[in-house]
């Protein structure tokens, strides 16, 4: 079986992958990889759309592989929490050098020359952090819309059939202590998992920067809040 976790940075996906691997056992491969891997019966391919520079364009390796996926995933975050926890994590380039990078010095008392930094920039432009994006690749893999789809937020999961199976997972079912029951049993009922979500808590708990980020959250201006508050309400709305 092969399981593909396809969302915008800093959702969650990390966490998700870690839970199905030790449940399975299944090898693990970056979707720019896929195409080295396909021999593989049981997998889990991890994908953030276009990755500036490193990855080939994400549309590519979907399209040449559109029969090779049982079950897709997407995970729903606030967009503008996606965006401070993505320039937190990445304005370092320490993985690869993004259009945000900063190369000014990392600590409390620059913080305001690295949130004029961080509000230059058009957030949703941004493809890896975009669920514009997201659901339109997801649509050409399932042949389903997701925001025409019925998603219950106090359940927190949702399974619909397509082309392939799509399950789509917000915030709370990996992360609030009061929805691991709906993950566990959802989980436990498709593949039989024996390990509970409860188990890998700590992957949430792990932040970057933790010396400047709850500064830089805290002075962040109400403009920008506004400037995506359209785009927060519309998935706040839907999903969360």
């Amino acid at each position: 079986m092969k399981h593909l976790i396809l969302t915008p940075f800093r959702c969650g996906s990390s966490y998700l992958t870690e839970f199905i691997k030790v449940n399975t056992n299944y090898d693990f491969t970056f979707l720019k990889d896929i195409n080295k891997n396909l021999n593989k019966n049981d997998l889990i391919i991890k994908g953030h759309q276009y990755l500036v520079g490193e990855y080939e364009n994400i549309d590519e390796s979907i399209h040449n592989n559109f029969n090779n996926f049982d079950y897709t995933y997407t995970l729903i975050r606030k967009p503008t929490d996606i965006f401070m926890s993505a320039y937190i994590r990445d304005f370092q380039g320490r993985y690869s050098k993004y259009p945000y990078h900063f190369d000014g010095e990392i600590s409390i008392k620059n913080i305001d020359n690295i949130l004029e930094h961080f509000l230059s920039f058009d957030w949703n432009s941004f493809n890896w952090l975009s669920y514009e994006y997201n659901f339109e690749i997801i649509e050409k893999i399932t042949g389903l819309d997701i925001w025409n789809l019925n998603f219950d937020k106090n359940l927190g999961i949702g399974h619909y059939s397509g082309k392939t199976n799509l399950v789509i997972l917000n915030q709370k079912s990996l992360f609030d202590k009061n929805f691991y029951k709906n993950f566990d049993f959802f989980f436990k009922k498709h593949f039989n998992f024996s390990k509970s979500i409860r188990e890998y808590y700590f992957f949430s708990n792990q932040k970057d920067y933790p010396e400047i980020y709850d500064v830089f959250k805290k002075k962040i201006p109400k403009s920008f809040f506004e400037k995506y508050r359209k785009l927060d309400n519309k998935i706040i709305d839907k999903f969360l």
